[in-house]
């Protein structure tokens, strides 16, 4: 229950939730559809949709490997397009 007064805090997404709707937010934005891009970057799509769904907490150097192409730092999936 909320007290009178005290205002909800908006819910933080966990790291991994972040970067899933990150790579999700950066590919639309990109005009590209998960299997553009899993060709893209020679993952298979069934992986990037598990990422993108936060059912698989991806390494760092998979997370460079979609942002580049997407074309952007590797900081960005954390940075929302909506934010800039």
């Amino acid at each position: 229950m909320i007290d009178e007064g005290m205002e909800q805090q908006p819910r933080k997404l966990s790291g991994v939730a972040e970067v899933a709707r990150g790579i999700a937010l950066w590919r639309e934005c990109r005009g590209l559809t998960i299997e553009q891009l899993a060709q893209e970057s020679g993952l298979p799509s069934t992986l990037i949709s598990a990422i993108e769904a936060g059912q698989h907490d991806p390494d760092i150097d998979l997370l460079d490997r979609l942002a580049r192409v997407l074309r952007i730092r590797l900081i960005d999936l954390l940075i929302l397009p909506s934010q800039k």
